[in-house]
Order: C-alpha cells, then sequence, then structure tokens
C-alpha cells in the first residue's frame, strides 16, 4: 500500500504527489517511446533494435554498479536469480520483442492503447504470485478500460488503412506482450526495492538482450554500419530514457504503491500516445479512439479514486 497518501485535512501527501508526478513522467517516457521506435525501424530491425536497446542499458547499469551487483547475484538463491531472470525475459525479451515487430504493422498510437491493458492483465497476476485482492469496484473499473482498448483498437479507419490480417496479428501478440509485462514486473515485486532495483535491472536487461540478440541474427538481416550511425539519437533516448530512467521511475513507483496501482499509471499512455502519433505522423484521431480513450479515462478516475480511498491516513 502507498505509504502515507492522504493527510487528516485531505490534502495529498508529499509522498503521494511525488509518486502522481513520477508516474506521469513515466508514462510520457513510455509513449515517447514507441515514437522513437517507430523512428529508428527504417534504420534498424524491430527485434535487433530491443536487443541493442537492452545490452546496451543492461551494461550501463552493470558497469555502473557492478559491485553491489555482483553482490546481490551472489547472496541471491537459485530459485531467486531464476525468478530475476525469467522476470526480465517476459518484461524485456517478450515484451519488447513483441511491441516493436507490432509497430511495424500497426500505429503507434494502437500500440499505446494496447500497452494501456497492463493495469487490467496485472490484477490476475498480482493475485497468482502475490495474493493481492481486487475490490469489486477496482474489477470494474479494469473491465470499463477493457472496453475502451477494444473500441480504440478495432477502430475500422485504422484497419483499412493497412493488411487487416496483420493488423488483428499483431494487436493479438501485443495483449499476449502485455501478459507478458505484467507478469515479469508482478514477479519481481517480491524481490526488487528502492535500493536493489538497478542491481536487478542490469542482469535482466543484459540476459534479455543477449536472447534477443540470437533471435534477431536467426531471422533478421543485420543492417550495414551507416543504418545503425543514423539511428543512434533514437538508440540514445531508448537506452537512456526508455531503459534506465523509465525503469528506475517504475520501479521507484513499485515501492511506493501495490502492482495494481503502479500499473494504473499505463492507462494514460493511449492518451498521451494518439497525440503524439497525430503529432509525428499524422495518425487519425478517428471517433472510436475519441471515445476508447474517453472510457480509459473513465476507468483510471475511478481507479485512482478507490485506490486513494483505500489508503489510511497520516
Amino acid at each position: 500500500m502507498m505509504r502515507s497518501s492522504i493527510r487528516a485535512d485531505g490534502f495529498p501527501s508529499q509522498i503521494a504527489l511525488w509518486a502522481a508526478l513520477g508516474g506521469t513522467l513515466f508514462a510520457l517516457i513510455w509513449s515517447l517511446s514507441f515514437v522513437v521506435t517507430r523512428l529508428a525501424l527504417p534504420d534498424i530491425p524491430p527485434v535487433l533494435l530491443a536487443a541493442i536497446r537492452l545490452i546496451a542499458s543492461g551494461a550501463l547499469l552493470v558497469a555502473f554498479r557492478a559491485r553491489t551487483t555482483l553482490a546481490t547475484w551472489r547472496a541471491a538463491s537459485p530459485a531467486t536469480r531464476r525468478t530475476i531472470i525469467l522476470a526480465g525475459l517476459l518484461a524485456q525479451a517478450v515484451y519488447l520483442g513483441a511491441a516493436y515487430w507490432a509497430l511495424t504493422a500497426i500505429p503507434t498510437s494502437v500500440v499505446n492503447i494496447v500497452v494501456s491493458a497492463l493495469p487490467l492483465l496485472t490484477i490476475p497476476a498480482a493475485f497468482l504470485v502475490l495474493r493481492e485482492r481486487a475490490s469489486l469496484i477496482e474489477t470494474f473499473a479494469v473491465v470499463l478500460g477493457v472496453t475502451g482498448v477494444a473500441i480504440a483498437v478495432f477502430d475500422t479507419q485504422s484497419m483499412r488503412m493497412v493488411n487487416e490480417g496483420a493488423y488483428t496479428a499483431a494487436a493479438m501478440l501485443l495483449l499476449v506482450a502485455v501478459a507478458a509485462l505484467a507478469l515479469g514486473n508482478t514477479l519481481v515485486k517480491r524481490i526488487v526495492t528502492a535500493r536493489n532495483y538497478i542491481d536487478i535491472c542490469g542482469p535482466q536487461f543484459l540476459t534479455s538482450g543477449v536472447v534477443l540478440l540470437v533471435v534477431s541474427l536467426i531471422l533478421e538481416t543485420t543492417p550495414g554500419w551507416d543504418a545503425l550511425a543514423r539511428a543512434l539519437p533514437e538508440l540514445g533516448y531508448l537506452v537512456l530514457l526508455g531503459s534506465i530512467v523509465g525503469m528506475a521511475l517504475w520501479f521507484k513507483l513499485l515501492s511506493l504503491m501495490t502492482a495494481n496501482q503502479a500499473a494504473s499509471f499505463f492507462l494514460m499512455t493511449p492518451i498521451m500516445g494518439m497525440g503524439l502519433g497525430a503529432l509525428f505522423f499524422g495518425e487519425l484521431m478517428t471517433t472510436s479512439k475519441i471515445i476508447g480513450v474517453v472510457v480509459l479515462m473513465a476507468s483510471i478516475s475511478l481507479k485512482v479514486m478507490v485506490s486513494f480511498a483505500n489508503k489510511p491516513n497520516d
């Protein structure tokens, strides 16, 4: 549960305020990452792009805290090590590989909308792994969110602009990927703390990146050095902000909130993603997308109100 969320006078506490600001910044970084990824895809194939991002960010994190990372790994039990690696493969390799591939077939705004389903899939994951129970109102809120996702994703105008079969397959694969992300994040919730998340992220990123690199070498054509050089600005954003800063914010949120509450910030991504998609790529703000986002906003409001109403006062 979030620590000291509401003061006796009814105003948000400092912790709750910083959590809200951090969650909003995380959602913006996450949404913009899809735009940056789309810009890099003409130069680097999707799985290789995800592999480079993870290997580079993992190497930086391990180098930054090599001694403590090694100490954390040595002190962990074999079961804990397996959980860390499994969580990383689910939340990084499966999720990023699928999301980047989907960006070759569907608009960035739609990817953001599908990602917003994370809180919906975190509820069963949190129950299975952490035994966190959702209230009836929270369950209704996430069902409402599913409805919003469905309305926005199955937008006929967007589907007509691409191959409908590829569009549907990409959307379904993204749902599987978001489920993997939800499970991975929930698994690591049992282990991560505000002090050790860097030591956990580094090995996760490196392991997932190596796995994706092998997959890329098998399935994709390796680009030339000139293509890699053209994508350096995008890679810089994805490594430094998308991975390191973004994941630092995420694990900080997990140290302050339950898994369900922290994941609710992902419901902001379709709103930001729709605006960014229109700004950078001229993606249509269709009626279906707008209605879907409005429904998602309703679910956000309901979920947030319930979460904070259930917190004890200072």
